[in-house]
C-alpha cells in the first residue's frame, strides 16, 4: 500500500495553521476500474483478478454493490440503496406507461 502526501493550498474560508499548506497523509489502495456503460450497463475490471472483465447487466450490479460497500456508514448504505431502488421502480413505471401508452394509441 502506498502513502501520498498532498498539500492544500490556503483557500476562501478555510483556516490554516501558521501558513499557505497544510499536509495531510492519506492512504491508497487501487481496487481495479469502474465505469457506467448506459442505463442498467456497466463493465468493472477489479484489481485483485488479473484479466477479468465483467460487463452488462452483471457489471452494473457488482458496480452498484461495490459503491455500497465502500459507503462509509450503514445509514448511508440504506439511504443509497433505497435512493437506487425508487429510481428504479420509477423508470419501470415510466417504461411500462410509456409502453401500454403506445399500444393504446395504435403506433
Amino acid at each position: 500500500m502506498s502513502v501520498y502526501i498532498f498539500m492544500f493550498a490556503r483557500s476562501e474560508g478555510m483556516t490554516l495553521t501558521d501558513g499557505w499548506y497544510e499536509h495531510m497523509i492519506c492512504r491508497f489502495q487501487n481496487l481495479g476500474e469502474m465505469m457506467t456503460l448506459g442505463r442498467n450497463d456497466a463493465a468493472i475490471s477489479p484489481s485483485f483478478l488479473e484479466g477479468l472483465t465483467l460487463e452488462g447487466p452483471i457489471g452494473h450490479t457488482v458496480r452498484k454493490i461495490a459503491y455500497l460497500a465502500r459507503l462509509p456508514t450503514d445509514e448511508h448504505r440504506l439511504k443509497v440503496g433505497i435512493s437506487w431502488f425508487v429510481k428504479s421502480a420509477v423508470d419501470s413505471v415510466t417504461t411500462i406507461q410509456s409502453t401500454v401508452a403506445k399500444v393504446v394509441s395504435g403506433a
